[in-house]
């Protein structure tokens, strides 16, 4: 990697994490203390878990190629930077509209601006509105269809959770969810230019793992995880190739 490309994604993330309404964002993940959630233990620890991503996805993405991001927040936000800055790749991210996606909008452009950098920007409007001839060579697929707001029952099922008490929502229709999950993945996996390298929770890969395999394709998946930094899932890289030709 360019020195130069190194501290120049440095003083970008440096500068985002200044730039960001840290309490704002709070308000958008907790009901009660949002305004303290993203103290300065939380914020470090969302940077650090960002750079780590990073350094894992050096290893094993080619600088140039196309990434897709479904769902990415500022949890996301410093390897999003990095794979544009540092590896020069296209990154696509499709997030719903939310202050979220508007407060990262802004900053982007605005540090972008102050160092001359044409950084990505969040679409705010679902995948299935992403219209693109070309495919991805890897796809950031993590806490989406676990998510208790967009799949409530299905993020029960999949956590085992079943009281309150537990963390369940108790609400949702399990099969319901299960087909719009289920079609999401299709929609995820019909957009990767194998050999593609596939980052998910490891509560999604149950639902990741057979489609992939319906779709005649092979998958070499990490046996190391991280920890995402705001959820806690379990975060595992995977390679997506096509399946060898019965002899």
């Amino acid at each position: 990697m360019k020195t130069e490309a190194v501290q120049r994604f440095g003083a970008t993330v440096a500068a985002l994490a200044e730039a960001l309404d840290w309490p704002r964002l709070g308000l958008e993940y907790c009901e009660e203390g949002g305004l303290e959630f993203f103290d300065e233990e939380q914020r470090e620890a969302v940077v650090d878990a960002g750079l780590a991503f990073a350094e894992d996805l050096a290893e094993l993405l080619k600088p140039g190629g196309r990434s897709l991001y479904v769902g990415a927040g500022v949890a996301e936000l410093v390897q999003i930077v990095f794979e544009s800055v540092v590896l020069e790749r296209e990154v696509v991210i499709a997030s719903l509209p939310c202050f979220e996606v508007d407060e990262l909008n802004r900053v982007l452009a605005e540090v972008g601006s102050k160092f001359g950098l044409e950084l990505p920007t969040f679409m705010g409007k679902p995948l299935a509105e992403l219209e693109t001839e070309a495919g991805f060579d890897h796809v950031w697929h993590v806490s989406v269809l676990s998510d208790p707001d967009a799949f409530p029952a299905l993020h029960d099922y999949l956590y085992d959770r079943h009281k309150p008490e537990d963390g369940a929502t108790g609400s949702g229709h399990y099969p319901h969810d299960k087909a719009r999950a289920r079609e999401m993945i299709k929609d995820v996996i019909s957009r990767f230019d194998v050999p593609c390298v596939l980052s998910t929770s490891d509560e999604e890969w149950d639902l990741f793992g057979p489609a992939i395999g319906r779709a005649g394709l092979a998958v070499d998946m990490a046996a190391r995880g991280r920890l995402s930094p705001i959820v806690g899932d379990v975060v595992r890289q995977a390679l997506v190739e096509k399946a060898p030709a019965d002899e």
